[in-house]
């Protein structure tokens, strides 16, 4: 997958951040296109899928707070409704910080045995309400990768 492109600027000076989160069901696909999560002074947050004409009411995905500057923690959540069973779930996450990436992490959640997460094996149209919290930064960039708790 080649480098993303990258937000317009609003100023010189603003560091930009970009966040590409591809979760791939079964399989490797291709991200169709991106969804601005949120845009602060410091910060742009964009994510991407691999379902086509996914719905919104189907897929959510947040990050608290909107901000770079003054923060080294972040929360995020996501909701979804998958739309086949999750056997094997993948999960792709890219960040670009002042024009460079600055981390690229790729994992497989659910392998469809012994698996860490309690949303694997969620079948088909069943819910799945996660948060994922932990994510530090440091001014060299992400000093962890997030992890994922269930709600209940």
């Amino acid at each position: 997958m080649g480098a993303p492109s990258q937000p317009a600027a609003r100023s010189g000076h603003r560091n930009m951040f970009l966040l590409v989160m591809i979760l791939s069901v079964c399989g490797f696909t291709v991200a169709e296109e991106r969804h601005l999560l949120c845009s602060s002074d410091d910060v742009d947050i964009l994510y991407s899928n691999c379902s086509r004409g996914l719905p919104t009411k189907d897929f959510f995905f947040t990050v608290e707070p909107c901000a770079l500057k003054g923060n080294r923690k972040w929360r995020g959540t996501l909701f979804w409704i998958p739309r086949a069973d999750l056997t094997i779930l993948r999960a792709h996450v890219n960040i670009w910080s002042k024009g460079f990436e600055s981390v690229k992490w790729k994992g497989t959640l659910c392998e469809g045995v012994d698996d860490g997460y309690t949303f694997c094996g969620a079948l088909k149209g069943g819910r799945i309400h996660s948060c994922c919290k932990s994510i530090r930064w440091s001014s060299q960039g992400a000093d962890s990768l997030p992890e994922l708790h269930n709600h209940h």
